[in-house]
Formats: structure tokens, sequence, C-alpha cells
């Protein structure tokens, strides 16, 4: 094979491999990623054909997944920070996700991300209001475990806002999307429980990517 095949080849190869895992696991990567990484293995090809560059694949490989899923990586480097408890580092990075040009799931990722960094720094309001808006703007034909992380922790807000007929409702409307996760679960356990389960379940399954 011709070495200078080897860094247009790995470009495309990585827009099928993780935009078929995408489509496998239902996480919606959008034609935004694969005209980015079209882009980007266009631009790696002329660089090797037309002005001679030499273009390495492993650098190349780097380049093109911190490029096309940069939102992804910085929402997980934000659901990292959160855990750690370092809920305003978290809440930048998930700003940041959300700024970038993202792809509608990336945007929806982050979002949520923000809703359950704010929940854990014990601002169920600001929590509410992102994650509202989160719900409203998901993508159509994900996996059902993204919207029921989504209405889980919101439930959590309201529930710690002292909202608990809209916290029940929410838990509710999570159970009728999705019966099995293990935020079906953690909501069962929270209507069975009642307002003490808000005060309590802040190690539940609060993440959506963790989900």
């Amino acid at each position: 094979m011709n070495l200078q095949l080897v860094t247009p080849l790995t470009g495309l190869l990585f827009i099928l491999v993780f935009g078929g895992l995408a489509a496998i696991r239902r996480q919606g990567l959008s034609l935004q990623f694969a005209l980015e990484g079209l882009a980007l293995t266009a631009i790696a090809t002329a660089l090797i054909f037309l002005a001679g560059v030499p273009v390495n694949p492993v650098l190349f490989l780097t380049v093109i997944y911190l490029v096309t899923l940069r939102s992804r990586w910085l929402v997980d480097l934000g659901n990292l920070l959160s855990q750690r408890r370092q809920h305003r580092a978290a809440l930048t990075v998930f700003a940041l996700a959300q700024r970038l040009w993202s792809d509608p799931m990336g945007r929806t990722l982050a979002c949520i991300g923000m809703g359950v960094a704010h929940l854990k720094a014990g601002s169920p309001e600001q929590a509410t209001e992102t994650l509202q808006d989160a719900l409203a703007k998901l993508p159509p034909g994900i996996h059902p475990r993204y919207e029921a992380g989504c209405r889980y922790n919101l439930g959590l807000a309201y529930r710690r806002s002292g909202r608990e007929e809209e916290a029940n409702r929410e838990f509710c409307r999570l159970l009728a999307v999705d019966e099995d996760s293990l935020f079906a679960i953690a909501a069962r356990a929270a209507l069975r429980q009642g307002p003490s389960a808000g005060r309590e379940s802040g190690d539940a399954p609060a993440e959506c990517g963790d989900a």
C-alpha cells in the first residue's frame, strides 16, 4: 500500500467507526460530524498529494478526534470535575462545550451536565432551568436513557426546591420512557421514599453520560 494513503484512509475509517458506533448506541451524531471529518481528511490529503507535506497518521487521528468530538470529551471532562466536586470548573467546561459550535447531541449532553453540576453545587433553581432547556432541545431518535437521565435530575431539582408534585411528575414521565435503566430504578425509589429521597440521593446515577 502507498504510505501516503494511510492518513486519508485513517480519516475515512475514523468517520465510519465513530459514526457507526453512534448509530448503534443511538447517540445522534449529526451530519456535522461527518462533514467536519471529511473536511479535515480532505485538507490532510491536499497537504500530502498537492503540497508534498507528510502528515503523520497518528497525529492526524489525534487532531480529527479532538476537533470532531470536541463536545464529547469536554462533557466527559466536565462530568469528571463535577464528580470531584470541582463544580465551578465543571460549569466552565460545560459552557465551553456548548459554545464550540457543537452538534445538537453534544450541546444537549453539555446542557444536561451543566444542570447536574448546578444540582450538585446546591443550586436546584439553576439546575431546574438548565435541565428544562435540555429537555426541550433533545434531538429526535436518541436513546431513551438520555431523556431518562435528564428527567431524573430534573425531578431531584424540583424536589430539592420543595416542588414535590412536579418532582413526582418528572419521575413518572421518566418511567414512561424508560423502565429498565439505573435512572428508572432510582426514580422508583424516589417515588417510594418521598421528599427524603431528594436529600439522600446525591450519589444516585445523576449524570446522563454515565448511564
